[in-house]
């Protein structure tokens, strides 16, 4: 929080209580894009604040000159951004511009009338909401209590005048209850899916809650460990309380925080928002998230090819396999090949990154004829396919036939099956490893 501000202030300078005619003091503090310098620019009229800016163009020299205009009256630049005040009307009020090395320098400077009408228009000036509409009324009520205030602290500095702040107990404590029952909730809990160059796969997002419903509205910043992860740093909330990080095309993804916007929100009251914060990190795919779904052929439950399948890759250290919900194992389950992709990132995301690889086991057996001795002779044919849940893309495939003898149909069947798992799930295993990550 920016308040009381000194009569020097970043490249800017105050002259009050000047006694007419009086040459007020030279600027001394460059600041970002200020000038330095041991001469004061002069105006036609008498100013009672003058500040300088610095740019390569006109404009990005007035701008910057603006800004530090803006903290000397309003004592925080960030007024501007919350109410509708008239701070220097170009090519109405005084203004100089020089050309100098390497660009322009512009020099604003306001009468003692404009600056008192500036305070009057900061003091009953109407904030616009830059946040929740659930929140407006206690926001509103607060920028205005405290432009009130702030109004009163600039009359004092600006013209020495007796002025005593209104008290802004009220609206503070109903600012500060704003925070109770708000939370963010990665969209991804174990960390945002990457590839192997760590690339993001999905764009980090969270939902915003507040008090168990979605927040729309609200102000976030992103920062990263790299200043070059991020297309953007500012987003807000949607209707559904999600926020979706944009990060830089191309660009390994970085640990990032997620942080309320609080100057976006209540510009030099900033210290005052909410503070609730969120890491977002980068997760390599991995073949441990993986989850097994039976196709044609298949007997369901206890299916005995997917069994063998199954207890082959845990024995292989990859774990247990991740249940699919039903609604999206029959979605998968009667996909046309040209529609498994997408179905299947839409499951990898409504799982929220508990899934990174899917084996799709279709085959069929027969009876393929009797042996000596009584003997049944069986055949089993099918293709486990491993794919990327985040992609789609067809990491690993098998396909194999094979056949079992035994002395009933059911022994024959269920040997051809085992042997049918036992390789399918071997040549899977083996062309992921080899692969590696992706």
């Amino acid at each position: 929080m920016m308040r009381g501000k000194g009569l020097m202030l970043g490249g800017a300078l105050l002259c009050a209580g000047c006694s007419p005619g009086a040459a007020p003091p030279p600027t001394t503090s460059p600041g970002d894009g200020g000038r330095a310098s041991t001469t004061t620019p002069a105006f036609a009229v008498e100013v009672l604040v003058q500040a300088t800016g610095r740019g390569a163009s006109e404009d990005e020299a007035y701008a910057a000159a603006r800004v530090a205009l803006a903290e000397i009256v309003l004592g925080d630049a960030a007024w501007t951004e919350l109410v509708a005040v008239d701070l220097h009307r170009r090519q109405v009020d005084p203004q100089r511009v020089t050309p100098i090395a390497g660009g322009v320098e512009v020099a604003l400077g306001l009468p003692r009338e404009r600056v008192s009408s500036i305070v009057q228009e900061l003091e009953n000036a109407e904030p616009e909401l830059n946040g929740p509409l659930v929140w407006q009324e206690p926001i509103i009520a607060y920028l205005r209590a405290h432009a009130a205030a702030e109004a009163c602290l600039r009359r004092q500095q600006l013209f020495q005048a007796t002025c005593e702040p209104s008290p802004t107990d009220e609206v503070d404590a109903a600012l500060a209850e704003l925070g109770q029952g708000l939370a963010f909730v990665a969209a991804y809990p174990d960390g945002v899916p990457v590839d192997a160059n760590g690339r993001a796969l999905r764009e980090p997002a969270v939902f915003v809650v507040w008090r168990g419903v979605p927040l729309a509205g609200l102000p976030l910043r992103v920062e990263a460990d790299r200043a070059d992860a991020l297309a953007l740093d500012h987003l807000v909330s949607d209707a559904h309380g999600q926020a979706r990080v944009t990060l830089a095309s191309g660009v390994p993804m970085a640990s990032l925080r997620l942080v309320i916007d609080g100057e976006a929100m209540l510009g030099p009251y900033r210290d005052a928002a909410p503070r609730t914060e969120l890491r977002l990190e980068p997760r390599t795919v991995a073949l441990g998230r993986w989850a097994l779904l039976v196709g044609r052929g298949g007997t369901g439950a206890n299916d005995a090819v997917a069994t063998v399948v199954e207890a082959r890759l845990r024995a292989s250290g990859l774990g247990e396999a991740r249940p699919l919900a039903p609604r999206d194992a029959e979605a998968l389950r009667n996909a046309p090949a040209e529609r498994i992709a997408p179905r299947l990132a839409a499951v990898a995301d409504g799982m929220s990154g508990r899934l990174d690889l899917l084996l799709m086991l279709t085959y069929e057996t027969h009876f393929a004829g009797r042996k000596g001795g009584g003997r049944m002779w069986y055949e089993a044919e099918g293709t486990l396919e491993a794919r990327d849940a985040w992609t789609g893309e067809v990491r690993a495939r098998a396909h194999a036939k094979v056949e079992a003898d035994d002395v009933s149909d059911e022994r024959a069947d269920a040997a051809a099956r085992r042997k049918l798992g036992e390789t399918l799930a071997a040549e899977v295993l083996a062309s992921l490893r080899k692969a590696g990550p992706r």
